[in-house]
């Protein structure tokens, strides 16, 4: 899941990754997420043991780079791509702003 609320001044962005495999859910994981104006990862991540879900945040309170707003950067159809690796193996998934 991916949700944002845009201004001219900010962007802020809250990210959940819900692990629905059928078999038990891998103890860590990592990821990384990436679209036109940002990128982040983390190497060892762990789901919430009650729910399967982690959850995380971005903010943008200012001109990227190219001296553009928030608002300005980030497209009303954004799309991120996220890759997720567990126990050597991969998937890539791709958000669209929500």
């Amino acid at each position: 899941m991916y949700e944002t609320e845009i201004s001219e001044e900010r962007e802020l962005a809250d990210y959940s990754i819900e692990y629905i495999g059928k078999v038990p859910a891998p103890k860590i994981f990592g990821y990384n997420i990436k679209s036109s104006w940002f990128e982040f990862g983390v190497n060892e991540e762990t789901f919430n043991e009650e729910n399967n879900v982690q959850s995380s945040k971005s903010e943008c309170t200012g001109p990227p780079s190219n001296d553009a707003s928030c608002e300005v950067s980030i497209k009303e159809n954004e799309k991120m791509e996220a890759v997720l690796e567990w126990n050597g193996k991969s998937e890539v998934i791709e958000m669209y702003r929500n």
